[in-house]
């Protein structure tokens, strides 16, 4: 039910955006960035950042399909220099950013430890584009192999996730 509830309140917020979009202009305040357009992508980008790695299922759709004009508003934001200095050199273009996406994981597992191998070690792996559940961390000064599919009860999943946020 909860789950249900997300998605729709994702595709709601998404729909607002599109139908501010729809009349073709550049960004919220028109044609060049205002006031409410930087109050509100920081919002837009963690949402992003939440839906595009998979920490909220929000069904088939990926966002760019989801919500095409917010898409290349997004996409059209983040070129900008400003966008850059805010999220880091290099940030160009719209992508999923791995520190991002850890901090949130973090606090996600602290709250449902249970989500941490189903949803959040996916959510990692894509966000560093490694494809794999699995990576090799240095932890008190040895390396392990963090291997998601060994861990079977509660307490080795909050430790999995420990190592890997």
């Amino acid at each position: 039910e909860s789950e249900r509830q997300l998605q729709g309140k994702i595709r709601e917020i998404l729909g607002r955006w599109e139908a501010a979009l729809a009349d073709g202009r550049l960004f919220l305040c028109g044609d060049r960035p205002g006031l409410l357009d930087c109050r509100l992508l920081t919002k837009l980008y963690l949402t992003y950042q939440v839906v595009g790695s998979g920490l909220a299922d929000v069904g088939a759709a990926s966002f760019d399909e989801m919500a095409p004009l917010t898409w290349s508003y997004l996409d059209r934001f983040s070129k900008r220099v400003s966008f850059m200095t805010a999220f880091g050199v290099g940030r160009g273009g719209v992508d999923l950013h791995a520190a991002i996406v850890r901090t949130l994981a973090g606090k996600i597992a602290k709250i449902s430890p249970e989500l941490v191998e189903p949803v959040i070690l996916p959510a990692l792996a894509k966000a560093r584009r490694g494809g794999g559940m699995s990576r090799q961390v240095s932890f008190a000064g040895s390396s392990v192999s963090v291997l998601s599919s060994r861990r079977s009860n509660t307490e080795d999943r909050v430790n999995v996730a420990a190592l890997c946020l």
